[in-house]
């Protein structure tokens, strides 16, 4: 990376995105996370030979489940803004360099 100023356009859109990029790393564990525990419960009533159709493992199953597919879309959408932090860091690198191309031909 070129050297940036943290308080100028670029520097501000630069930490946008690590923060950004943060988020989706967070949100990418707490996927992962929820799969585990989905996993854990489904392994752990298979071994146990207790009726998989049962009302308490159906709801609890179907919990789990839902928590799986809630934390996939909170990882989408942060990766979605992490994305768009990028592309606004890039746009504020073209925009800066375009300045000093402009800057030195006066």
């Amino acid at each position: 990376l070129p050297d940036i100023d943290p308080w100028s356009e670029e520097g501000i859109a630069f930490k946008r995105f690590e923060a950004d990029k943060a988020l989706a790393g967070q949100a990418a564990q707490a996927q992962r996370g929820a799969i585990d525990a989905l996993m854990a419960y489904k392994s752990g009533l298979n071994q146990s030979g207790e009726d998989p159709d049962a009302e308490q493992h159906v709801s609890r199953i179907a919990e789990l489940e839902a928590e799986v597919l809630a934390a996939a879309d909170r990882k989408a959408e942060a990766s979605r803004r992490s994305q768009i932090a990028w592309e606004d860091f890039q746009q504020a690198i073209s925009e800066r360099s375009a300045r000093r191309i402009l800057e030195g031909a006066d």
